[in-house]
């Protein structure tokens, strides 16, 4: 988490190297806020930091909320679980459309072939 809190810093300020104007600056502050997620609330001293930077840029560091999907898992079980599911899920969803996809593709080929051989 370190190393991607560094990255996102040298990012921030590349970017600010070749333009320091409003937009820029909002663009970095919504760029730290989109990523917060990832650091809240294991790694406190990270958000801490990122909440500085976000003052520095003259924006503000909002709290990260979780999705309707995804917000009543993090009241009845805590954030920690919901930020587990908000990862598991969405992964899960990807395998069994992938496997849809290929069960589709070899029905079609197996239909192709039957075909062709008649």
């Amino acid at each position: 988490m370190v190393a991607q809190w560094r990255s996102m810093e040298m990012h921030i300020d590349y970017l600010l190297s070749l333009e320091d104007s409003p937009r820029t600056r909002e663009a970095c502050v919504k760029y730290i806020n989109n990523w917060l997620m990832f650091f809240y609330p294991e790694r406190l001293d990270l958000v801490q930091l990122a909440k500085e930077k976000t003052a520095e840029l003259g924006g503000r560091l909002e709290v990260p909320c979780f999705s309707w999907k995804y917000s009543w898992i993090d009241a009845l079980f805590g954030r920690r679980l919901a930020k587990r599911a908000q990862v598991f899920f969405p992964g899960i969803r990807w395998s069994l459309q992938r496997s849809w996809d290929k069960a589709l593709y070899r029905m079609d080929k197996r239909e192709q072939a039957a075909l062709g051989k008649s």
